[in-house]
């Protein structure tokens, strides 16, 4: 159901004004900014994929469907350009989190010295997923959308994306089981080390 906000902003939307392209951008930029830079792994692409994704939208909002949700539509355009382009994820990096001011953090090496899997190993872990599932997962896990919601993003049946995000959360589950391995074994040469 779409929200009473975002009933206005589309109406002001398909008036064409000016300044409704800075309020779609200053609504939901956030959002997809989160998306696009656990989608890509790269804040430079995650930018150039919003902005993309505004515009595209500010030029095509006659085509615009009511029955979707805004966010589903701006999300669905920002995966679409990013398929479009040929885009790859840089799994090299990931980022600590959303905000405008953290750096991007490498992801080689030891999980995490303290033995707790905090939120860089699983970004780490989720950005070993091959697209189709990262995108599926991201939808319903990062961004909140229902698997219909985000079977309307991705062009899929709500089926297939039921099983993506199911077998995501498998990968996952074993990329942090690796890591909780690797963790245990620095932990133990330590230990000996200090022996």
């Amino acid at each position: 159901m779409i929200d009473i906000q975002d009933i206005r902003l589309i109406a002001r939307l398909q008036t064409g004004k000016p300044e409704v392209y800075a309020e779609l951008y200053d609504r939901y930029g956030p959002r997809l900014m989160s998306y696009g830079l656990r989608l890509c792994g790269d804040r430079s692409d995650a930018e150039d994929l919003v902005q993309e994704t505004i515009l595209a939208a500010w030029n095509g909002r006659a085509g615009y469907q009511r029955k979707v949700k805004l966010l589903s539509w701006l999300l669905g355009i920002l995966s679409r350009r990013w398929r479009e382009k040929g885009r790859r994820p840089r799994l090299s990096t990931v980022s600590l989190s959303t905000d405008e001011g953290e750096a991007d953090i490498p992801a080689s090496g030891p999980c995490l010295e303290s033995g707790v899997i905090d939120r860089l190993t699983i970004d780490a872990a989720i950005a070993t997923l091959d697209v189709p599932f990262r995108e599926a997962l991201l939808l319903v896990h990062s961004q909140g959308l229902t698997y219909r919601e985000a079977a309307d993003v991705l062009g899929e049946p709500a089926g297939t994306v039921k099983w993506r995000v199911s077998e995501a959360l498998k990968r996952v589950q074993r990329q942090l089981a690796i890591c909780e391995e690797e963790i245990d074994g620095l932990q133990q040469a330590s230990a000996r080390a200090i022996s």
